[in-house]
């Protein structure tokens, strides 16, 4: 996985932490928790490339999306940045923002 994915996934388990702390279900947060810190250190060791892999690949690369795939990945980019300003890990949401912008571009081009 990349850093932004991680990254997402880190700030859309803080909110699901929030939203079972919120509802007073500390067995349900204590899990995400573990779940948590888990990714952190995954994160810790993630490679600092994202956008190219190390075969210099672009691994953001939507030619081969269809227009649907990329409606569908902007949806859910979407709610995970919402997610992570919520969360208030606005590097998360800069990266997935990042993201998005490449996206939004590519689909008038998409098939």
């Amino acid at each position: 996985k990349t850093r932004t994915e991680i990254e997402a996934e880190i700030a859309a388990l803080e909110q699901k932490i929030q939203d079972a702390v919120e509802a007073d279900d500390f067995d349900a947060a204590e899990t995400l928790s573990q779940g948590l810190e888990q990714l952190q250190k995954s994160l810790a060791d993630a490679p600092e490339v994202d956008a190219a892999g190390a075969d210099g690949n672009d691994v953001n690369n939507t030619s081969s999306q269809t227009r649907a795939e990329i409606e569908a990945e902007i949806a859910v980019l979407e709610q995970q940045i919402q997610d992570a300003v919520e969360a208030d890990d606005f590097d998360a949401a800069e990266s997935l923002s990042q993201r998005l912008e490449q996206l939004q571009t590519s689909l008038p081009n998409a098939p």
